[in-house]
């Protein structure tokens, strides 16, 4: 018996739009995000239309020091892919 296996969805993630009234100068650096298949991010970081300016890439070639640590996004990270 050939039991097909179906592969698992690519994991993808987008980064956050700093805008004006997020005060960017708090946040120095931009964090990579998983998204859901919703669109939203796993860790529940609010303003849930913020991806939609971004096309979500490939979650295994944003760098590991870029990667959101918030619980949702963090378990949700696949292995990084290096060139």
């Amino acid at each position: 018996m050939n039991i097909k296996q179906p592969e698992p969805a690519p994991v993808l993630a987008a980064w956050r739009v700093l805008y004006f009234v997020n005060h960017p100068e708090r946040r120095p650096t931009l964090r990579w995000h998983v998204v859901l298949a919703n669109g939203e991010p796993a860790c529940g970081l609010d303003g849930g239309n913020w991806v939609a300016a971004f096309t979500p890439g490939p979650a295994e070639r944003v760098p590991e020091d870029a990667r959101c640590r918030r619980h949702g996004c963090k378990e949700r990270w696949p292995a990084p892919v290096f060139k």
